[in-house]
């Protein structure tokens, strides 16, 4: 995107900033879609013990952009919705993939899931991706 610019800064997955996640994000070509791992801590949490379902939410949000942005195509989040199916532990590797499901001219949709090591389906969402490129007042043109 034309005003959209990295500085390695992102909480999610960028490499410079000293309290982010850092994932990295792969694509998975057996699924067509985009996929990472996160193994959460204590400072993840929100109740003692369980993960805070934001970082989740990020999560999610972030592997369906880079669904999209591996695939050439820059977007951001528009609209998104998020069902938990179960709670989560701090403990817990999780597996999350994200997919591109629609491509049109000015937008895209988007599903991701997050399951555990064993397979559980925990948390699944949906997206409404806005194609780039962005005006310098963010609104998408």
């Amino acid at each position: 995107m034309a005003d959209l610019e990295d500085n390695d800064y992102c909480f999610i997955c960028g490499r410079e900033n000293p309290i982010g996640l850092k994932l990295s994000f792969d694509l998975d070509l057996t699924h067509q879609a985009v996929r990472t791992v996160f193994r959460p801590g204590r400072e993840h949490q929100g109740w003692t013990g369980r993960l805070h379902g934001g970082i989740v939410a990020a999560i999610l949000d972030e592997v369906m952009v880079n669904a999209a942005y591996l695939s050439d195509i820059p977007a951001v989040t528009g609209e998104m919705t998020i069902r938990y199916r179960a709670a989560l532990n701090t403990a817990q590797r999780l597996h999350f993939l994200g997919r591109i499901t629609e491509t049109r001219v000015k937008f895209m949709k988007a599903k991701a899931e997050c399951r555990t090591d064993d397979g559980n389906l925990v948390a699944e969402s949906s997206a409404l991706l806005i194609r780039g490129p962005l005006k310098a007042d963010g609104r998408v043109g």
